[in-house]
C-alpha cells in the first residue's frame, strides 16, 4: 500500500481486537505522532466494521485548513489504532532509522541491529511469538548517500537478503504466530516508485503473495 494508508484497517480485519498482540514496526520512521483533539474526536468507534472505502474516506475538520483533512496518515495510523483498540497491542517493537516522532508508550522496545544476520534472527524470534503483527515500510531498506550538493537514494540490502526476510515471514504465517502483515511502499523515501516496487516484488514473491500495482485512473 502507499504510505501505510490502509494498515490499521487491515490489522482490524485480520486479528481478534479483544486479544493482546505484539506489533513489530520495521520502518525508517517511528510513525508515532500524537493526535490533535480534533483528530481524536473524529476517530470511529470501530475500524473493523468499516469498508476499506469508508475507512480511507474518513476526515476531520482541522483548524489550520479550510477543507477537511485525511484522518488516517502515515504518521498517526498506529496511534489511531491504539486509541480505537486500546487492548489489542500489548507490546510494541520498533526497528527504525531513528527518524520522526518517537512513541510515548511504556510498553515499547527499540531494536537497533547493525548486523544483517542478527537482524534476521531477531525478526524471526519476534514473529514467532503468538499473535504478532508485522508492519513494514520498504523505506527501511534504503539509505541516502550524499554527493556534494546532491545525493542519491539506494537499497542498502541485497535482493537475496530481502528474499530471506520474505521466507521467514512466510514460515511464521504458516505457523499462524504471525496474524497480519502490511507493507508500505513510500516511494518518496526510496528514490521513486520503481525502487520501492522492485523491493516489494522481491519480498512478496518470497512470501508467496501476488503483488501488482493498479494503474492510476484519471
Amino acid at each position: 500500500m502507499d504510505n501505510h494508508l490502509a494498515a490499521a484497517w487491515c490489522w482490524a480485519q485480520c486479528i481478534d481486537v479483544n486479544q493482546s498482540h505484539t506489533l513489530l514496526h520495521l520502518d525508517a520512521h517511528y510513525d508515532a505522532a500524537d493526535l490533535w483533539d480534533e483528530e481524536e474526536d473524529a476517530l470511529p468507534k470501530s475500524i473493523k466494521s468499516l469498508s476499506i472505502d469508508d475507512y480511507l474516506a474518513l476526515t476531520y475538520d482541522g483548524s489550520s485548513s479550510d477543507s477537511p483533512s485525511k484522518l488516517f496518515r502515515w504518521d498517526n495510523f498506529i496511534t489511531s489504532f491504539v486509541l480505537v483498540y486500546p487492548n489489542a497491542i500489548a507490546k510494541f517493537i520498533w526497528t527504525t532509522h531513528d527518524e520522526g516522532d518517537k512513541p510515548k508508550w511504556t510498553n515499547v522496545c527499540h531494536v537497533h541491529v547493525d548486523d544483517p544476520y542478527k537482524f534476521l534472527k531477531e525478526l524471526v524470534w519476534n514473529l514467532s511469538s503468538p499473535n504478532s503483527i508485522l508492519d513494514i515500510d520498504i523505506d527501511y531498506f534504503f539509505g541516502f548517500i550524499e554527493r556534494g550538493d546532491q545525493g542519491t537514494c539506494c537499497s542498502i540490502f541485497a535482493d537475496n537478503f530481502l528474499r530471506e526476510i520474505g521466507y521467514s515471514i512466510k514460515a511464521c504465517l504458516e505457523k499462524d504466530t504471525l496474524k497480519a502483515v502490511t507493507i508500505a511502499l513510500s516511494p518518496e523515501c526510496c528514490g521513486g516508485w520503481e525502487n520501492a516496487k522492485h523491493l516489494c516484488e522481491v519480498m512478496c514473491e518470497a512470501i508467496g503473495l501476488e503483488f501488482r500495482l493498479q494503474e492510476a485512473t484519471r
